[in-house]
């Protein structure tokens, strides 16, 4: 037996051997720059408190309900 390398004979290994380094050939892409436009309001508004008309009522009763359509099935249409 010798030690040198034999050279095999394959499809597989002539593809392997003729491959190049691939070279990427991506144009380079402009590097980001950050914005440092400062953006000052036309009109300063205030906050305003909204009212829903809810605010001083209690709940005197909470029910959970499933919604059933009867027909030639008994459909569910869901809980709420």
């Amino acid at each position: 037996m010798s030690t040198e390398e034999t050279p095999i004979d394959t499809p597989a290994a002539a593809a392997v051997e003729s491959e190049a380094p691939v070279e990427e050939t991506k144009a380079e892409e402009p590097k980001e720059e950050e914005s440092t436009a400062t953006f000052e309001p036309i009109v300063k508004l205030e906050e305003v408190e909204v009212k829903s008309g809810e605010e001083e009522e209690e709940t005197l009763i909470s029910l959970r309900s499933k919604l059933f359509i009867f027909g030639e099935t008994l459909l569910d249409k869901g809980t709420g």
